[in-house]
């Protein structure tokens, strides 16, 4: 009779340590993953930062030959341009969009003049309008609007600079 409720023990544990190791496996896969989502978002983040010193530095280099106005030409333009080193990850310019590349990378939408980040952790990234799973971004000429017609003229409107500007405001969830 004890043998039988040794074995019944034994089987006991084996259950109770695999359940225990699987749990484990769960917890670690869980933090990979939030690892990873980590790692994606400082990724972005990197390319937005660099992106925006290298606005600084054309925006310091018109304004040193008083050419604040020729800034205008880069509205609308591949931010990624203006890198002396692209990331890695970028899949270049894309006017047909049915070949977009795969998430994970940035492309600019030459239709759009979108420069556009296709999210690989879709289920940790939300969009204020909830539609995207995408991070995009516009290059904008910022000026003084002088005379009211919503377009730059060089001689009455106030050049201010080139601004990075998100288009869908994102927030990463856990």
């Amino acid at each position: 009779m004890t043998k039988v409720k040794e074995k019944k023990n034994s089987y006991l544990e084996l259950i109770l340590a695999i359940t225990l190791v699987f749990v484990f496996i769960a917890m670690a896969l869980k933090m990979l993953v939030r690892f990873a989502v980590d790692a994606e978002q400082m990724a972005i983040a990197e390319v937005v930062q660099n992106l925006e010193k290298a606005l600084t530095n054309l925006t310091a280099e018109h304004l040193v030959v008083n050419d604040m106005a020729g800034l205008s030409r880069w509205d609308g333009e591949n931010p990624i341009k203006l890198l002396t080193i692209k990331p890695e990850n970028y899949a270049g310019q894309y006017t047909n969009l049915e070949n977009k590349p795969a998430s994970g990378n940035w492309y600019f939408d030459s239709n759009r003049k979108k420069l556009i980040y296709g999210v690989k952790h879709k289920g940790y990234f939300k969009v204020q309008n909830g539609a995207k799973t995408q991070a995009e971004y516009q290059l904008k000429f910022i000026y003084a609007d002088n005379n009211g017609n919503r377009q730059f003229d060089a001689k009455v409107d106030e050049a201010q600079g080139l601004r990075l500007v998100s288009l869908n405001p994102y927030e990463w969830v856990n």
